[in-house]
């Protein structure tokens, strides 16, 4: 099993499953501790860095639900770098997010 920062970082980088203590992946939904707390929605952009790399932007939860999911959240911030983070919402809002498949990749590029 992964290690929880290791989860983060995957996700960063694109994984699309794994697990690793509280935190798990699933599809482009990073979870801490249940479905019930989806710590962040990745997004893929059309771009690509100078290295052909998707370049990724990310919903990320601003809600707390304890002392550890903010641990998380602190080190998804650093990891993913602010910068990619292009909105913060709620638990309720982080739903509607990660619903939207099909216009992610446009409304992402209307964001830029």
């Amino acid at each position: 099993m992964m290690k929880q920062l290791d989860i983060i970082k995957v996700f960063v980088e694109g994984w699309t499953r794994g697990r690793g203590g509280n935190l798990y992946i699933d599809g482009n939904t990073l979870y801490s501790y249940g479905k019930h707390f989806p710590l962040a929605v990745r997004l893929i952009s059309a771009h690509k860095d100078n290295s052909s790399k998707n370049r990724y932007a990310f919903i990320l939860n601003n809600d707390s639900y304890s002392k550890t999911t903010t641990k998380h959240k602190n080190w998804f911030i650093k990891e993913a770098g602010e910068e990619n983070i292009i909105k913060k919402v709620n638990t309720q809002e982080m739903g509607r997010w990660m619903k939207m498949e099909d216009v992610r990749e446009p409304m992402l590029n209307a964001l830029d």
